[in-house]
């Protein structure tokens, strides 16, 4: 069998060689339905064979996977989903992929090594990687990119790197947060939402951008008002809200930020008592410190523990509108 080189250079890391006997469709099983069977989209299955994740030959005009080699593939995808169930609810939704071991220590350097030169494709190149890998949105925004924007702050600290540098980093991390939410969120409007903001005077974007796109992907309404908004414009928003809120959320990075922090919370507590706050982020690193500035809990200090804080927020709500009804 002949194939052409453009043939060859869509195999990705396994191939086969030019001269192998073709096989027996009653052998192979095609793309599509290999896809079909492991429950994923047809671009999936198409990018686990282009990253070599496995095998697949090109024969009779189209691409054909080895029946031992899917079944491998359903039972590693099969047992991380064992595994994903030991994670709270709302953080199992990407079934068969969702993953708790944490991504090499090396792919942390790959991704800062591109982020410090601005190359935000060969950033995304990383990011795919991952994903074919197996590892859900959340495990790449809390293992991978909250690491590399961390040493990335480091390296500044030390004077390693330049305050442009930085901010360079910074830019495509953004980018690269808003684009891999926007690759799981579900569409469609949820009936309650939870306001995220930073303290007044705030300027970090990063942590409040991953935050609300961790909230997205896993299907919770999000009123994202940004850094640095006037308490008073917040309250506002409180007072005359678009939907129903189950919550607010307020971050801080810097520790300088904690009177406003502290200020914010009890000026929202005055006017809307009933409403759980939550506080989290850098500046706070515990649910003592949380309560001590006034809040009713700790969001914690990374998108896993935000995650399983509203959801308690939405769960508690619940169970007052039920016993209201």
């Amino acid at each position: 069998m002949k194939r052409t080189m453009s043939d060859s250079a869509r195999l990705g890391a396994k191939e086969y060689s030019f001269s192998e006997p073709p096989l027996s469709r009653g052998e192979l099983i095609a793309l599509p339905e290999a896809a079909s069977r492991l429950g994923v989209h047809y671009m999936t299955m198409y990018r686990y064979m282009r990253t070599g994740r496995i095998s697949a030959r090109w024969q009779d005009g189209q691409w054909w996977v080895v029946p031992a080699e899917l079944d491998a593939l359903i039972a590693e995808l099969s047992a991380r989903a064992q595994g994903a169930r030991r994670l709270p609810r709302s953080l199992r939704v990407h079934a068969g992929l969702a993953t708790i071991r944490k991504p090499d220590p090396a792919v942390v350097r790959r991704l800062r090594s591109r982020l410090l030169v601005g190359d935000e494709p060969g950033a995304w190149v990383v990011l795919e990687e991952l994903l074919v890998a197996g590892h859900d949105g959340i495990s790449i925004l809390v293992d991978v990119l909250g690491p590399a924007m961390r040493s990335m702050g480091e390296l500044w600290q030390a004077g390693r790197i330049s305050i442009a540098e930085e901010h360079l980093a910074s830019e495509v991390a953004e980018r690269l947060v808003v684009g891999l939410g926007a690759r799981f969120r579900k569409a469609g409007r949820r009936s309650q939402a939870v306001v995220l903001a930073t303290a007044q005077g705030e300027q970090h974007h990063l942590p409040l951008t991953m935050a609300v796109q961790s909230l997205q992907i896993l299907g919770f309404g999000v009123l994202d008002v940004g850094c640095d908004l006037p308490v008073s414009d917040l309250l506002d928003l409180v007072r005359r809200p678009p939907r129903p809120l189950v919550g607010v959320v307020l971050g801080a990075t810097l520790s300088s930020h904690l009177p406003a922090l502290a200020e914010a919370v009890s000026l929202l507590r005055q006017v809307a008592p009933r409403l759980p706050v939550l506080v989290g982020g850098a500046a706070v690193p515990t649910d003592s410190l949380a309560r001590e500035i006034g809040a009713v809990g700790w969001s914690g200090l990374d998108a896993r523990s935000l995650v399983c804080s509203v959801e308690g927020l939405v769960e508690g709500t619940a169970r007052s509108s039920a016993r209201q009804m």
